[in-house]
């Protein structure tokens, strides 16, 4: 009797798809050790629980706390991914890792159940909490009061934080955290802390209080302290916010400011709670002084390219760009000060082959050249005269564009309804239904036909409109009309304005 052949098979196992959340609250030195360790248990604990047949994909978010309300674009991503079903579980080191407030909790289940995954079973498996089962109402209902539980812990911690800021503001002692520009920050022997001035840094203080009071804009204090290479503590240039930042902060005037952090933005001029325990490195009346000045509504002048029209127009022979500036002169001259000037710095280039090209400083009195170029256009304009702009008919587009739009607000409006709402959509959701449709706009604004702007009027010639321009007009008509201008460098010479410019050929006058 001869053995009948059976047919073996062995049955493949899936792959089991695996998302790994890591997330620490504070890493002030940026090396993510915190959140590299929590991924190294998570890791460890799923080769013991599912083995090496398994798809891990990491979410990582460093130095984000998950109870303050920050944004944390890995969480948020981890939500979407489980709201379309694609992983079977989740492993974190434990579930204060993944919510500390009971809504995140919540957040959790409706992905789950948003694709049917809450009655099958999509785990979280934590390193120190065990196993959290959003399947069955038992495993809610615990994982509600550990999540309870934690927002507690939280909520205790704040409020032992917000009184200990409170009683270190109202003794005058330093902030936890980074110190402002112009201090350092050191320990108190019996407690506490203070700070201690940076004489480098203080002497800039002291610079931007002058320059402010002297009547600079921040924009200038800026520029200026970046050309004499006097840059912020990172080593990156300054810019106007920064300066106001520096000068309005109340710790340099020995004043201890306080304002309790709010969950959505903070203000950026802090509330002054009385006096510091540190020196000062400006008096406090002259601090109140410059907080007064940069209030003061006259400062709003108008805007650079209306007080130099000729920005844009003016080159170095060797191609650097004249912006406008002021100059308040030699303080023996009086009668220069508050020059306005266009103005090159004095750089360098290095060579491809190790040399050095010096660009030398070149300036321009900006009355004197802007009299010049004035003549000239009365003298050249009535050659340019204005051409009848094309009507195009776009309403096909801007319908299109319209629509859009339209359905833009909608998401927006629909973001923002409550959570239980039917129409609400999660960010995650918004972010891929408004992509294609910002696609489509952009393309469409693209493919619009335009009508070549004309700056004068139909028949009108730029001698005859000249006066009625508005300075931005004037300086494009300048570099449509006649081009880039070159302000040849003449050092300490006198020499007339007219001889330091070459002008261009005229362009097309039609």
């Amino acid at each position: 009797m001869t053995p009948t052949r059976t047919r073996t098979t062995t049955a493949v196992a899936a792959v089991v798809r695996i998302a790994i959340y890591v997330r620490i609250s504070k890493d002030e030195t940026g090396t993510m050790l915190g959140v590299e360790r929590q991924e190294a248990m998570c890791r460890e604990l799923i080769a013991r629980r599912w083995g090496t047949n398994v798809k891990v994909t990491l979410y990582r978010d460093n130095n984000i706390s998950a109870w303050s309300g920050a944004k944390r674009p890995a969480y948020n991503e981890l939500r979407a991914a489980l709201t379309r079903g694609e992983y079977d579980a989740v492993v974190c080191y434990g579930v204060d890792r993944l919510y500390r407030l009971v809504r995140q909790l919540e957040d959790i289940i409706d992905a789950l159940e948003a694709n049917g995954k809450g009655d099958d079973g999509v785990p979280v498996e934590t390193v120190a909490s065990g196993n959290i089962d959003l399947s069955t109402a038992d495993g809610r209902m615990l994982a509600r009061v550990m999540a309870s539980v934690a927002q507690n812990s939280s909520d205790k911690t704040s409020e032992r934080t917000k009184a200990t800021n409170v009683q270190y503001a109202e003794k005058g002692w330093a902030p936890a955290g980074r110190p402002p520009y112009g201090f350092t920050r050191q320990a108190m022997p019996g407690g506490g802390h203070t700070y201690v001035i940076v004489k480098s840094e203080a002497k800039i203080i002291k610079r931007i209080a002058a320059a402010l009071e002297a009547g600079d804009t921040l924009n200038k204090v800026a520029r200026d302290l970046n050309h004499d290479l006097k840059f912020k503590r990172s080593g990156k240039p300054w810019t106007g916010q920064n300066v106001r930042h520096v000068i309005m902060s109340p710790a340099i005037a020995g004043q201890r400011g306080h304002t309790p952090r709010a969950k959505k933005g903070h203000v950026w001029r802090q509330t002054v709670v009385g006096d510091a325990i540190w020196p000062p490195i400006i008096s406090k009346a002259r601090w109140n002084a410059l907080e007064m000045v940069l209030a003061d509504g006259a400062r709003r002048q108008r805007p650079a390219s209306d007080l130099f029209w000729l920005t844009g127009a003016l080159f170095t022979d060797d191609g650097r760009m004249l912006v406008g500036s002021r100059t308040r002169g030699a303080k023996e001259r009086k009668d220069v000060n508050d020059r306005r000037i266009y103005r090159a710095n004095r750089s360098e280039t290095v060579n491809d082959d190790g040399t050095v090209t010096v660009h030398p400083f070149v300036s321009i009195d900006s009355e004197d050249i802007e009299g010049v170029i004035e003549r000239l256009v009365l003298c050249l304009g009535d050659e340019f005269v204005g051409a009848e702009v094309p009507d195009v008919d776009t309403s096909v587009i801007d319908g299109q564009v319209e629509s859009i739009e339209s359905d833009l607000a909608d998401l927006a409006r629909r973001s923002g309804l409550d959570e239980d709402d039917d129409d609400y959509l999660l960010p995650a959701e918004r972010a891929a239904m408004r992509k294609p449709l910002m696609a489509r706009r952009k393309a469409l604004l693209a493919s619009r036909p335009v009508a070549e702007p004309s700056i004068l009027k139909p028949g009108a010639t730029l001698a005859g409109q000249w006066f009625e321009m508005t300075p931005e007009q004037r300086r494009m008509a300048v570099v449509t009309y006649l081009g880039k201008i070159v302000v040849l460098a003449v050092g300490r010479r006198q020499v007339p304005t007219p001889d330091r410019l070459i002008l261009p050929e005229p362009r097309d006058r039609s």
